[in-house]
């Protein structure tokens, strides 16, 4: 059997191509199709959604989620807020297109956020009204939250 230095080269592939792997679970050689390499490459790099339940009172601070992990953040005060602050994820940690949900079943009158680390944020809520949600979307590009909903 040849080694990889003396195989042809290919210029384009296929679905169908394949690729050869050393499998563990079977203790030996294998082969794998594109599809199954590129999906698997895919779900690697699928980011898990954080799932947060703050009950918060006047004046919160809430840091979201975690770094580079998309969130979903479920907001249950006991009655309507006068003020607080959302802080977003650290922008060194974010990964592009990082989407944040934000939920809330009491209205909010007034939301800032602190940005850590990213350049800007454009389009934020400054209220929340009862049962209100959005979502954010980052951009690595451009080091910046954007609202997308």
């Amino acid at each position: 059997m040849p080694t990889i230095n003396q195989l042809p080269t290919v210029s384009a592939l296929a679905s169908g191509d394949l690729f050869a792997v050393y499998n563990t679970g079977n203790g030996d050689a294998r082969k794998v199709s594109v599809n199954t390499l590129s999906q698997y490459i895919a779900d690697q790099g699928a980011a898990s959604t954080f799932t947060q339940y703050e009950s918060p009172s006047n004046g919160f601070v809430i840091q979201i989620g975690g770094s580079g992990t998309e969130s979903w953040v479920i907001l249950t005060p006991a009655t309507s807020l006068t003020a607080g602050t959302l802080v977003l994820p650290n922008a060194g940690g974010a990964k592009d297109g990082m989407e944040i949900i934000v939920n809330t079943t009491r209205q909010i009158n007034s939301v800032s956020f602190t940005l850590n680390g990213a350049t800007a944020i454009y389009g934020n809520p400054a209220v929340l009204a009862a049962e209100d949600t959005f979502t954010l979307k980052f951009s690595n590009g451009l080091n910046s939250w954007f609202r997308v909903a």
